[in-house]
This record gives structure tokens, C-alpha cells and sequence, in this order.
């Protein structure tokens, strides 16, 4: 055998050795996966690359860790001005659908079954629909402390009998496509039959429709109110949720199907139960107290978080479609600001305001190979924006005119990050959230709030009648 003959051989064997290195569902999945985690209660500072950036610190200086996150950010593009809603159930409503949740009656987080027309067997008053909440007592409602209260829904109508309307998710939009769903739902008034995921076009893999869960011993819980799935002999329940989540890809991409998965976490939502190790690591480390973070308990449960985004990103690169996922990362709400929990500081309040740090989200997008890593957007953003940039970046965008949508895709801004061609045009975006009313027993009265923001100016409007405007850009804390 000459010396060409060998450099041939070996060439050829180099190339077999190269493309035996490329997955083969890669090259036979053309269509883009979609995957959107959504953080429970997750505050804008509870992100050490968000957090760093706003102090001005290294990361290593923050009590709460997030390894994963953070490189997630560091690899992709962090939004510094993402909005979703000041409580979970309207975040939901609003990403599923595109459209701000008040449309949908959805005003508040989704409660007790017992509280609607429907649990009470009561026939609504006009204009309300058979699952909004009973309407509250008149005194209450005492128009001399001057409360509004509209009409709020327990569930996200899925076009039952008793639905006026049947509102259009993203996994009924999108087609040719398996979507599935593990995790909190918080849209179905706690089990109700006919508006679960799987009424929305999602695959049930495991949910609990529900507030909160416990991370220990959920499955006990769970019955009558979701799906816990086999038993996977996981302990930790965001442990379980990410195996569910990594067999679903896995599967998805086995059988070259193009894939949707929504995975909406409880974490960090109380009760903040984390494993014992890693309560005990937080419990000795030294920095504890920085910036108002000092629960142990929160820090677990947030590094449990962390490392189930670690282990999607892992699988997407191991099943070679990492370049070929829009991976979506964000919170449903503001931080929990109390000092028993986390703070937002330097933004104001936290969940269920509508101040910067009850709206204002940790938002991650991530695509190597597209989405240039490193990246950073200080374009105003929102979580009604994620229905038509998901349907327009798997090429299904022609159907996005036949939707009343309040969201716009923020594609151009993955290229664009300082929007210069002005391609994403929003600039206005609005929040209402309703309030509790007079608290007798305690002498409290909770207001309804609405906001609006356009350009830099923020105003919020309560119900008696009380006016703040804010420059975001001059007066982040809205002092």
C-alpha cells in the first residue's frame, strides 16, 4: 500500500470517526424545538447575573446561587426590562395566549373552586361567567373606601358548554408539533374537569393545578387536582418534574418529532422545603444577609431550580438539538419582598404590586449558534410577547393576523438587541391587578392597582383615586 493510499484510508476513517460523533436525530429533526421554563415567584435579584449587574458586585458576593442560570445568560441574551404580571395565574394566562389577561377575566391568581357561580350552584349575574368569583359582599365593597370590583375568572376558558369563548394557547397553535406540559398549571380552578392542560392542547406529563405543592411527598396531593404520572422513585419534586422533562425530549427527538415543552416550576413558591444538603450549605455560608437574602430554605429550593435548568441544557446538547431549541427562560412574577423570604432592592415591592419589583422578570433567551451569547437587551419587553415569537420562529407566523394578540414577537431583537432598526415597535404596556378590598378583622384595605407604562414614564392609577409617575429610566426604585 502506497503512502496516498494510506492518507486516503485514514481520511475516510476520520470521517466515519467525525460523523459517528453527530447524532443521527439531529440531522433528521428539521423543525426547531421550542422549550419555555417558567420560575415561580423567582425575583429579578434572586439571579446572580442579574443581581451582580445591579449592585455592581462579583457574583460570588450574592447569598443566592445560580450557577446554571447565570451561564444560561452568559451564553444567551439577558432582556434587563422583561414585564409578566404581578401574580401567577395571570402571567400564565397571559404567555399561553398572548394576550393581557384581563380578557380573559383573569385578574388574579386562581383560587378556590368553592369561591365561583359554578362550585356554588349559583346562577352569575350578567356579564359574568359561570366560574368568576362569587361576587363580594357589599360590605367589603363599601364604595365610601372606593373598591372596584370587576369580575374575575378561576379558569382559562377552553371552550366547554359553559365558555363564551375558547381561548387559543400556543400548543393548539402550533402545528405539527408535540407539546407537552410538566409542572404548575394555577389556570384550571384547581381541577376543574375540562379545563386542564390537556384541554389546551397540551400532553399531560405531570402537573398540579394549584398555587403551591410540597417538594416532599406531593403525590399524596396531587390526586384530584392534577396528574402525578408513574413513579419515578424521585424523591425531590423538582428533581421528579426535570426527569419527566428530559424523557419527553428524549423520546421527541428519538422519533424526529419537532417538540413544544412548557415547563412551569413551583419553585421557588412556598412551602420552601430544599433537600437537607443543600439547606445545610446555605445555613454556613459566610455572605448570608447580602442584599436582604439570608433564608437558607429559599436558597435550596433555588439552587434546585438552578439545576434542573442545568440538566435541560445538558440534554439539549447531548441529543445534538441544542442549536436547533429556542430556549425561554423567565419568572411568572416579581420576588416575594419580605424579610422572611428575599428582596428586590433596588426595585420597589414585590409580588402582587404593580412597582417594578412585583412586574419586572429575570428573562433569558437562549439559541447557540443564533442568539449571540453574551448578549444583552435593555428593550422593554413583555410575557404577552412569547405566543407570537414562538409561533413566528417556527415559520408559523401567517397565522398571527387572525389572533387578537396585545404581545409582538421580539425575533428581531435576538439580532438586534438595541432594536435600531425599530423592527419591535411596542413601547406601551399595561397591568391591572384586583385587590382584596376592606379587611374588617384586620383594618386593612388592600387597593385594586392599574399601570401603564410608555417610554420611560410609568404611571399607576389605584382606586382611591391616587396617582404615581415615574421615570423608569432616571428612578429605577421608584422613589
Amino acid at each position: 500500500m502506497n503512502d496516498m493510499s494510506i492518507s486516503v484510508r485514514c481520511l475516510g476513517l476520520l470521517l466515519l470517526n467525525a460523523l459517528a460523533c453527530i447524532p443521527i436525530q439531529a440531522a433528521e429533526q428539521a423543525n426547531p424545538n421550542i422549550v419555555v421554563i417558567l420560575a415561580d415567584d423567582l425575583g429579578w435579584m434572586d439571579v446572580a447575573a442579574y443581581a451582580a449587574r445591579a449592585r455592581k458586585v462579583e457574583r460570588s458576593d450574592c447569598y443566592y446561587e445560580t450557577p446554571h442560570i447565570d451561564a444560561l445568560a452568559d451564553k444567551g441574551m439577558l432582556f434587563t426590562q422583561a414585564y409578566a404580571c404581578a401574580l401567577c395565574s395571570p402571567a400564565r394566562a397571559a404567555l399561553l395566549t398572548g394576550q393581557y389577561p384581563a380578557r380573559h377575566g383573569f385578574l388574579t391568581a386562581s383560587g378556590h373552586t368553592t369561591g365561583s357561580y359554578h362550585s356554588r350552584k349559583m346562577t352569575p349575574p350578567k356579564g359574568y361567567h359561570i366560574h368568576d368569583r362569587k361576587a363580594n359582599t357589599a360590605k367589603k365593597t363599601d364604595p365610601a373606601v372606593g373598591y372596584i370590583a370587576p369580575s374575575f375568572s378561576y379558569v382559562l376558558q377552553s371552550g366547554q358548554e359553559a365558555d363564551e369563548r375558547d381561548a387559543l394557547t400556543i400548543a393548539e397553535a402550533l402545528k405539527d408539533y408535540r407539546s407537552a406540559m410538566v409542572g404548575k398549571w394555577h389556570l384550571g380552578g384547581l381541577g376543574l374537569k375540562g379545563y386542564q392542560p390537556g384541554d389546551q392542547g397540551f400532553e399531560e406529563l405531570a402537573y398540579f393545578d394549584h398555587g403551591g405543592s410540597p417538594y416532599f411527598d406531593w403525590q399524596g396531593k396531587w390526586k384530584g387536582v392534577g396528574v402525578s404520572g408513574d413513579n419515578l422513585g424521585i424523591d425531590y419534586l423538582t428533581d421528579d418534574l426535570t426527569e419527566r422533562a428530559v424523557r419527553f425530549m428524549k423520546d421527541c427527538v428519538k422519533k424526529s418529532e419537532p417538540f413544544f415543552l412548557y415547563f412551569p416550576h413551583f419553585a421557588v413558591h412556598s412551602p420552601r422545603q430544599a433537600k437537607p444538603e443543600d439547606l445545610a450549605y446555605f445555613e454556613a455560608k459566610p455572605n448570608r444577609g447580602w442584599n436582604g437574602h439570608s433564608m437558607p430554605e429559599y436558597a435550596g429550593v433555588l439552587r434546585g431550580l438552578d439545576n434542573s435548568v442545568g440538566r435541560v441544557v445538558k440534554t439539549l446538547h447531548e441529543l445534538g438539538v441544542a442549536e436547533n431549541t429556542l430556549l425561554i427562560f423567565m419568572s411568572d412574577n416579581g420576588g416575594i419582598d419580605r424579610k422572611n423570604a428575599t428582596s428586590n432592592a433596588p426595585l420597589r415591592a414585590g409580588k402582587g404590586k404593580l412597582y417594578e419589583g412585583g412586574a419586572r422578570v429575570p428573562f433569558i433567551a437562549y439559541q447557540p449558534g443564533t442568539i449571540k451569547a453574551g448578549s444583552v437587551c435593555d428593550v422593554a419587553i413583555d410575557v404577552t410577547d412569547i405566543f407570537p415569537t414562538l409561533i413566528s420562529f417556527v415559520g408559523q407566523g401567517e397565522q398571527l393576523s387572525k389572533s387578537a394578540l396585545d404581545g409582538q414577537s421580539i425575533l428581531p431583537l435576538f439580532s438586534d438587541p438595541k432594536n435600531t432598526k425599530k423592527q419591535y415597535t411596542r413601547d406601551t404596556f399595561f397591568w391591572h391587578t384586583a385587590g382584596g378590598g376592606y379587611n374588617a378583622a384586620k383594618k386593612t384595605y388592600t387597593p385594586t392597582q392599574t399601570a401603564i407604562r410608555k417610554g420611560d414614564y410609568k404611571l399607576i392609577f389605584d382606586d382611591q383615586g391616587y396617582l404615581e409617575l415615574y421615570n423608569i429610566a432616571t428612578d429605577l426604585s421608584e422613589e
